[in-house]
């Protein structure tokens, strides 16, 4: 095995240039927003492109080409004026209402008055409860759409009514598409036809490289074949691959539940009590069993992490989550149960928390407030120098004092 690994450092060693170049670490999306943000950069920029009127100056062809590339197109009775086509971003379809299972936003909504096409855009987020019933009650057909990084499973709960609606069912009600095997092959698609526009053209492939860094595809297509092919020398080789890669998950878990544990160590320092395992309990050992789950594909709802009470009002928690990304913010709990945001109830909360740092944090379905750390921590592709740093306990240790220092000082701030 270890002839084995040299021999594929000596491979990677020759594209060493290629894998870590300027050309490819420098991204302008990555640089202006998150990797991961499903409203301002990915919805923003697909509604752009599938726009007849957009900036791109292609008309309708990208936007015809996403429909005849849609698998169950056909069974979608989808007949588009293109002409009259809008998009529109984050579209307001009234206040949620779980007793009715209506309202909420629509991330993407293509529609010619007549016609419409909804798009639930997924990269790291949580499925919301009863999110895609809402939006295929307010569509009254099975014109939705649910995209995500790989094939996701869509939740349950997400499917799910009220008692007298049936569940949806995917293939019937709804239909998954995802950026690896359908978005991606679109961009590539609308970047050879702006052969004449090296604006649009270099954006495109830019933004191509963001979701192939996002789906852990980014690696050149000349070295992964080289490192097949080392492999196909010898079944021994294979078969070691085939263990290894087994290990790569074990060892990835064994970072994530370190860091975590890490986390849970120096907050302990300052703040109790302590809970982990998506909160459920103090069992600091569960972080381990947990870890594995977390690089499973299948592993629907994936998020990990730690929480502490504040002393000013106990159902309020500080919170640090692993959910594809490292992030942090404010969440409320009554009686061990997380409760949903509340704009009047939590309004002023709200505004100390936008007080300490202006644009800083943000709000959603259960997080008053929650915020990236100033380094990037991708654990979803597992890809980033950031996370291989914390390989290292040390480096751990130094995100963890980090970290819990940043909290400390941002709950101090709180009136």
């Amino acid at each position: 095995m270890k002839i084995l690994i040299e021999k594929i450092k000596l491979i990677r060693f020759k594209y060493e240039h290629v894998l870590s170049g300027a050309d490819s670490r420098f991204n302008l999306f990555s640089i202006l927003r998150d990797d991961g943000d499903e409203v301002k950069l990915h919805s923003a920029f697909l509604g752009e492109l599938l726009n007849p009127k957009g900036t791109h100056g292609m008309e309708d062809l990208y936007l015809q080409k996403f429909l005849d590339s849609l698998p169950d197109y056909k069974s979608l009775n989808l007949e588009f004026d293109n002409s009259k086509v809008k998009i529109e971003v984050e579209y307001h379809i009234g206040p949620v209402n779980s007793d009715t299972a209506t309202g909420g936003r629509i991330d993407l909504l293509i529609t010619d008055g007549n016609n419409q096409l909804a798009i639930e855009n997924k990269i790291f987020a949580e499925d919301q409860h009863q999110q895609l019933k809402r939006y295929h009650n307010f569509l009254g057909t099975n014109n939705l759409l649910y995209l995500t990084l790989h094939k996701k499973e869509a939740s349950v709960d997400s499917r799910a009514g009220i008692d007298s609606q049936p569940v949806l069912v995917e293939n019937d009600d709804f239909y998954s598409i995802n950026y690896k095997d359908f978005i991606i092959p679109w961009v590539e698609w609308c970047k050879m036809q702006a052969v004449d526009k090296p604006g649009l053209r270099e954006s495109l492939q830019q933004y191509l490289n963001l979701l192939k860094k996002l789906t852990g595809t980014s690696l050149s297509k000349n070295y992964v074949m080289d490192i097949a092919n080392e492999l196909l020398k010898d079944k021994e080789s294979l078969k070691m691959a085939e263990s290894m890669a087994e290990a790569v998950v074990e060892a990835k878990s064994i970072v994530l539940s370190e860091t975590i544990i890490a986390l849970y160590n120096e907050a302990s320092k300052y703040f109790k009590p302590i809970y982990v395992l998506r909160f459920e309990s103090s069992n600091v050992n569960q972080i381990k069993e947990y870890a594995t789950k977390f690089f499973t594909p299948s592993q629907n709802g994936k998020y990990i992490g730690i929480s502490f009470p504040l002393k000013s009002d106990p159902s309020i928690h500080f919170r640090i989550e692993f959910d594809g990304h490292l992030f942090f913010g404010f969440v409320k709990f009554v009686e061990g149960a997380q409760l949903k945001f509340d704009a009047d109830r939590d309004k002023s909360l709200l505004e100390s928390i936008e007080k300490i740092e202006p644009n800083k944090f943000e709000s959603s379905d259960y997080w008053i407030g929650w915020a990236y750390p100033k380094d990037k921590f991708d654990f979803n592709s597992f890809s980033s120098e950031e996370v291989y740093d914390l390989v290292h306990p040390e480096n751990r240790k130094v995100l963890a004092k980090s970290m819990i220092e940043e909290a400390s000082k941002i709950i101090a701030q709180l009136k």
